[in-house]
């Protein structure tokens, strides 16, 4: 069962479950010839620091989910006005300088991001579509392959027919891609963003 993050948890709760999510990440083995977040976030702390503002500033702006016990986390804006607040998108940024080591490096980092095509997000915006986006799921190491990943995006696919929207998230590794597209997903184009960092871009 998915349930939302209480909007009140505890500062101590939040960079518990952060460290837990960084973990996955950073611990996250990229297939031959990808460098994923990890070509940007470079050491453990870097990656918490990141994480730790993104799932902050879900958690407060209601966008934030997870599985009743715990096991995988979901972060989930849409067009209908789940959004992020803008205090929260500013403490992001501050943060994503700190652990990129500048805010040149997160300006270089958004733009390699947008390489050959621009972001889906920016792809679906142009079409004035609706659509809800899957900003971050992750399921905690020592429960993978246990299908939570499928629970997660069958509570998604139930939030966008809810709402009749398309569904379009962006991952950073082809078995990734993989994974997403056996779970429904339809991969829409990948791109070569250079420096050996490649975007899929999906939707449904």
């Amino acid at each position: 069962m998915i349930v939302p993050i209480d909007k009140k948890l505890s500062a101590e709760k939040i960079s518990e479950i952060a460290k837990d999510i960084a973990d996955a990440f950073f611990d996250y083995e990229y297939s031959e010839g990808e460098i994923g977040m990890k070509g940007f976030f470079l050491t453990r702390e870097s990656m918490y620091i990141f994480m730790r503002a993104v799932f902050e500033a879900a958690v407060r702006s209601g966008c934030a989910y997870m599985s009743e016990g715990g096991e995988s986390y979901l972060i989930m804006t849409d067009s209908e006005g789940h959004r992020i607040t803008l205090i929260h998108v500013i403490k992001e940024m501050l943060a994503e300088t700190e652990a990129l080591g500048g805010f040149q490096k997160v300006l270089d980092y958004s733009r390699i991001s947008s390489n050959d095509g621009g972001t889906i997000s920016q792809e679906i915006m142009k079409r004035n579509a609706r659509y809800v986006s899957v900003d971050i799921l992750v399921v905690l190491k020592q429960y993978q392959h246990q299908g939570f990943m499928r629970e997660m995006m069958e509570f998604v696919y139930a939030h966008a027919q809810q709402y009749g929207i398309m569904v379009a998230l962006e991952t950073d590794d082809i078995l990734k891609a993989k994974k997403y597209e056996h779970l429904g997903m339809i991969l829409y184009r990948t791109r070569n963003c250079g420096h050996g960092y490649h975007v899929y871009d999906m939707i449904r």
